[in-house]
């Protein structure tokens, strides 16, 4: 996050794959929706909140901007990475992630507006 400029969230690759396909959607959640945050914190979801989705039956496996889920965390298993940088409404990521007393430093950033433009990735040269 600081060498980049703005928040990544790295994700187990084969905890997103299906039939060897990673299919990533962002989607609004449902009302009484679980979500098994990174942190072991088991929560549930308001009509309207950003879920970061994988596969055909849009399985929530992140809340944009706020925290990762314990469904596709990297753990020592892990082999493939899937790095996300996104931007996510300001306003939204504050919601969500004040109303599940949820702060990450991610979170933080993305409240105050993230410019993705400004990301520089290093040379390879």
């Amino acid at each position: 996050m600081f060498e980049m400029g703005q928040p990544l969230h790295a994700f187990d690759a084969d905890k997103l794959a299906q039939n060897g396909k990673i299919e990533i959607t962002v989607r609004t959640s449902k009302a009484g929706e679980k979500f098994r945050t990174l942190a072991a914190k088991d929560v549930e979801l308001e009509d309207g909140e950003l879920v970061i989705a994988s596969g055909a039956e849009e399985r929530g496996v992140a809340l944009a901007g706020v925290i990762g889920g314990a469904n596709s965390e990297v753990d020592d298993k892990t082999v493939r990475i899937f790095l996300e940088a996104a931007e996510f409404h300001p306003v939204r990521v504050r919601k969500t992630g004040r109303r599940l007393a949820t702060l990450t430093d991610a979170g933080y950033r993305f409240e105050r507006g993230v410019d993705s433009g400004r990301v520089d990735w290093p040379s390879t040269a």
